[in-house]
């Protein structure tokens, strides 16, 4: 298996990120053409605007799930059953049900 280089990533987030702003200008009554410019139409400047963008994103997104991987460790019993675990699935359905710990 190769490992994407790390600027492929961030093109792809990038993309995401532009793919999204053009769906949301799509949806506006009256969109600015500029608006309507996708991810090849950008400059080099403008792509790395996206690239940030989808970077914080994806860093958010990242601390959000260590925190939750965090948590479920914590909720864990100490007096479980040797061999007992809770996967971190089992932890996301309990938090989206709102029984957050």
């Amino acid at each position: 298996m190769t490992a994407t280089p790390p600027e492929s990533i961030r093109e792809q987030r990038g993309r995401l990120v532009r793919d999204t702003w053009v769906t949301w200008a799509l949806e506006q009554a009256a969109p600015k053409p500029h608006w309507l410019i996708g991810w090849d139409g950008l400059s080099k400047d403008q792509r790395e605007v996206d690239m940030r963008i989808g970077e914080a994103a994806a860093a958010a997104e990242r601390d959000r799930i260590i925190a939750l991987a965090s948590q479920l460790r914590a909720a864990i019993p100490a007096d479980h059953p040797p061999g007992a675990q809770a996967s971190f699935a089992d932890y996301l359905r309990v938090t989206a049900a709102g029984d957050t710990p």
